[in-house]
């Protein structure tokens, strides 16, 4: 990548959320989507990000979920496995620690990713 270079599609540029940077790694492809969505780059993600950029919070989350599940290219297909699958991008285990810092509440099924600081 050269960093001199402006990207054509900067889906990462002006997003802070780490739940939906995680969500849109997931359309280009991650570590818990390698691969992406088939058919789908960093054009449909950022058309994807522009067609919600009226939303925040949780209602960005749910609708960046549902799209990225009813996606013609899209291996998962449940808008709650998609949330589980970013948390887990997101909460994942490194040698110093959490990629986002540790969790302070999971879901039971990702208790593996837990800390002494998470209910």
């Amino acid at each position: 990548f050269d960093q001199g270079r402006i990207p054509k599609y900067p889906i990462f540029s002006d997003c802070n959320d780490p739940m939906v940077r995680a969500l849109v790694a997931m359309i280009v492809g991650c570590d818990v989507c390698p691969g992406g969505v088939a058919g789908a780059g960093p054009k449909v993600a950022f058309e994807i990000l522009q067609e919600f950029s009226n939303l925040h919070g949780r209602p960005l989350l749910d609708a960046l979920a549902n799209k990225i599940s009813s996606m013609k290219g899209a291996t998962v297909k449940d808008k709650d496995a998609v949330l589980c699958l970013a948390k887990s991008a997101i909460y994942e285990k490194t040698n110093t620690g959490y990629v986002h810092g540790p969790p302070v509440e999971l879901e039971k099924h990702l208790e593996s990713f837990a800390d002494t600081v998470t209910t």
